[in-house]
């Protein structure tokens, strides 16, 4: 592809998958996806989600999305952050190493609202612990009742874990981790092939949506989610069917009254 390709961002990718993009930018966008391969095959796959969502969560992902949480929000947010990156890449490229801090880094930059931050917080997280052999959690799977019960009290929510034998992943343990609106709950599990998932979930500003959105990049897949006061994260380096498979497990539990 040539280095003059227009860029859009993936919200943007989004927004015109969903038909949310005003007739300007819409044009424009529709423009670089028959020109770019790449893109073409970003809107295939978002669609293929959408469809994919759907016939899982129902008519949840159509309920109406906040001002604060609007694509057009979204997106004037991120022209001035583009024109700046554009100035910026080459250094940042070194600054950061080569496939390192993608999470939270591209995700700030991409946007403020409190579903990219907390998606970022919560790669960040996962690729921060899962590497740990002798410490990747503060209290054991053995403990599982008071790790519940502990983290639930410190996000002063009621946490239903899920479970993810049938999938091949046991339950490792979990820990309390920071984050921007309190305490964060990370948990973790483990396949017979020592791989790892983790699961976030930490309180944010009281939401009237549900909204789903998944990211990959460096071979990890993440499904993240707002539900009302609590914001989720489904984390592996899997595929996306696998990992939708999972979190389609993971939001039945975690939604149980």
């Amino acid at each position: 592809m040539s280095d003059q390709r227009q860029h859009i961002d993936d919200a943007e990718l989004h927004a015109y998958v969903d038909g949310l993009l005003g007739d300007d930018r819409r044009s424009v966008v529709e423009a670089a996806v028959e020109a770019d391969g790449e893109y073409a095959e970003q809107v295939k796959a978002y669609r293929e989600q959408n469809r994919r969502l759907m016939s899982l969560f129902g008519d949840v992902p159509k309920e109406e999305i906040p001002e604060r949480l609007s694509v057009e929000r979204l997106i004037q947010q991120n022209a001035w952050q583009r024109r700046m990156r554009a100035v910026a890449a080459a250094a940042l490229w070194l600054a950061v190493g080569l496939g390192s801090g993608w999470g939270a880094n591209e995700l700030l930059r991409q946007s403020s609202s409190s579903a990219f931050e907390i998606a970022g917080q919560a790669v960040d997280a996962h690729r921060i612990y899962t590497v740990e052999v002798r410490h990747p959690v503060e209290v054991a799977a053995d403990e599982e009742k008071h790790l519940v019960a502990w983290l639930s009290k410190r996000l002063d929510y009621k946490i239903h874990m899920p479970h993810l034998t049938s999938f091949g992943y046991d339950l490792v343990g979990g820990r309390l981790l920071p984050s921007k609106h309190g305490a964060a709950a990370q948990f973790m599990y483990e396949n017979a092939a020592g791989m790892r998932l983790t699961l976030y979930a930490t309180k944010t500003l009281k939401n009237k949506v549900t909204a789903f959105r998944f990211i990959k990049s460096g071979g990890i897949s993440a499904f993240y989610w707002l539900d009302g006061p609590v914001a989720y994260a489904l984390i592996g380096e899997i595929e996306r069917e696998k990992l939708l498979q999972i979190t389609n497990v993971a939001y039945e539990v975690l939604n149980r009254p």
